[in-house]
């Protein structure tokens, strides 16, 4: 346990070094907030207040009109539920420091969600664990995830239901995997469950776990008896979550069939119009959300699978399953790229599964690694894989503070502009660009407040709430456009809030003190996971080829 404990503590340092601090100007972050404040104040699931212009196919569902007049969010509950007790705290210390008490619950909402970021990524390693692979390989998949791949940016920017949704998914995964657990299948159905409330889509993900236990009954030739058991077990929570789902459609929008995506994807042949090759392309390969753009390493799962197959057939197929499900469910989907996100937002709570998949291949390469064996048999393929396992690192490293509402911004002035920039349609190509150039300060220090003025004007006399999107013909470069957005400076610093102490009103003192905490943090997390890997844990992988575990899905 003391082992898991150093891991998470290493990743939440680090998360919270990165931390945005602010929910963020996306949509969803905004509406999820106005959710549980609701949720606080007259105990209600209403998105208000919020602008129904907004509402459409190419944003989402944000403010539909509920039964009794009010508006309402078309996303799950779990998120908002979650962060509940965050708010309730920034409104109590808000009262004893005399600070403003949303600013401040925005802001205990983001560091709320990018604590239970690193959860996920210890039970990856706990998964990694249990199926017989040694600590380091853990370690290694599990700061994967953590830095390796989009779901870094995803958990410190803003308030995102990606965090929660990926932590019920691998607890649902790894529950199935612990023999020990009396009631696995009652564990995983209840994380499985949680998943649907957090994002209804994980409905289309049910037959993978059906898939598991028809697996694991054939496999060990048992009756199907224990097969009907254990989807029972399965099934009875996930099925208590379906209820409060049911129940909060109704309340909501008076049937327990509308979820208010209704409005905004009113039938299933519009919902899913997107042509599959093309979906599947820019999924994969476009700059701007590409899976193999964001995170190359995932291409090892093309060679790893059939080993992982071999030795865990049971997870492989619940693994594989999962991956393949969401990949051809958003490459139909007609929002496939998930908003004004940077990376396959919607492909993030599967990377979980594919490292799962490469987890052999993570072990091979330490193994030849530390014992110096075999090297010329080895050394092309162990090299290419340290090669994409190293640009996935570099490539969060470039993109993660690079301002993503400068580059949507950027792509709104060139629309019109008969020449476009280098980088334009990647997101990591405008974030080498952003830090190629030193007119565009990169601390506080160097930023001037600009003059808003003719900005605000505009503003108040135009009734559109996108108002600001109109002036790109008003102004001659990109610096004044961006200058026009609302809180310019968001889209000028990077996104790191220990760079923005004195714009969001912090004194030096308090961003000394919490860069010390923080350090305190990594230390401990980066001793304890010194401490319990040690070089032994490098020998005793020599059998690692001749273990073939295959632990009970439970139940």
């Amino acid at each position: 346990m003391r082992f898991y404990i150093s891991l998470y503590l290493l990743i939440a340092g680090f998360y919270l070094l990165t931390a945005s601090g602010r929910i963020g100007r996306m949509s969803d972050s905004t509406t999820m907030f106005h959710v549980a404040e609701s949720m606080i104040n007259d105990h209600s699931l209403s998105s208000e207040p919020c602008d129904p212009r907004y509402d459409d196919p190419d944003i989402g569902s944000l403010c539909v009109p509920g039964k009794d007049g009010r508006y309402y969010a078309g996303y799950g509950f779990v998120p908002s539920l979650a962060v509940v007790p965050a708010i309730l705290c920034a409104r109590t210390l808000s009262r004893v420091v005399h600070v403003d008490s949303v600013l401040l619950a925005k802001a205990s909402v983001s560091f709320f969600t990018l604590l239970v970021a690193p959860l996920s990524c210890v039970v990856l390693a706990m998964w990694i664990v249990k199926l017989g692979y040694h600590r380091h390989t853990a370690v290694l998949g599990a700061c994967l995830l953590a830095f390796g791949s989009p779901f870094w940016h995803n958990s410190v920017s803003g308030f995102l239901s990606e965090p929660y949704f990926t932590l019920a998914l691998v607890v649902a995964g790894y529950s199935l995997s612990d023999s020990r657990l009396r009631y696995a299948c009652v564990l995983s159905g209840f994380a499985f469950g949680a998943a649907c409330a957090t994002r209804v889509a994980a409905l289309a993900l049910c037959p993978a776990f059906v898939l598991l236990f028809v697996v694991y009954v054939r496999g060990r030739k048992l009756p199907w008896t224990h097969f009907v058991h254990d989807a029972v077990q399965f099934s009875a929570p996930v099925a208590f979550w379906g209820g409060l789902i049911a129940w909060s459609n109704y309340a909501r929008f008076g049937s327990i069939v509308k979820t208010g995506y209704h409005v905004a994807f009113p039938t299933l042949s519009f919902t899913f119009s997107n042509p599959l090759f093309k979906g599947l392309r820019d999924l994969l390969f476009r700059g701007e959300q590409g899976l193999l753009v964001f995170a190359p390493w995932a291409v090892l799962v093309f060679v790893c699978f059939p080993k992982f197959y071999r030795q865990h057939p049971p997870e492989s197929v619940l693994c594989g399953a999962l991956c393949l499900i969401t990949l051809v469910f958003y490459a139909k989907f007609y929002a496939w790229y998930g908003g004004w996100a940077g990376g396959p937002r919607y492909l993030v709570p599967t990377l979980p599964f594919v490292i799962m998949a490469i987890a052999p291949t993570l072990e091979a390469v330490q193994r030849r690694a530390a014992m110096k064996e075999d090297q010329r048999s080895w050394t092309l393929q162990r090299s290419m894989a340290i090669l994409v396992l190293a640009a996935g690192f570099i490539i969060q490293a470039v993109t993660l503070t690079y301002p993503r509402d400068r580059y949507y911004a950027d792509l709104v002035f060139y629309s019109d502009k008969p020449v476009k920039p280098w980088w334009d349609g990647s997101i990591p190509l405008a974030a080498l660009n952003y830090w190629a150039q030193a007119s565009i300060p990169k601390t506080e220090a160097g930023y001037r407040e600009p003059d808003r003025s003719r900005a605000v004007a505009a503003s108040d006399s135009d009734p559109d709430p996108l108002s600001y999107w109109k002036e790109t013909k008003a102004v001659a470069t990109e610096a004044e456009f961006i200058n026009w957005l609302p809180h310019p400076e968001n889209a000028t610093l990077p996104e790191l809030m220990v760079l923005k102490g004195k714009l969001i009103g912090l004194p030096a003192k308090a961003i000394y003190g919490y860069l010390f905490a923080v350090g305190v943090t990594m230390l401990t997390g980066t001793l304890g996971l010194k401490r319990y890997t040690g070089p032994e844990e490098l020998h005793s992988c020599v059998a690692w080829t001749a273990r073939r575990t295959n632990p009970e899905p439970g139940g």
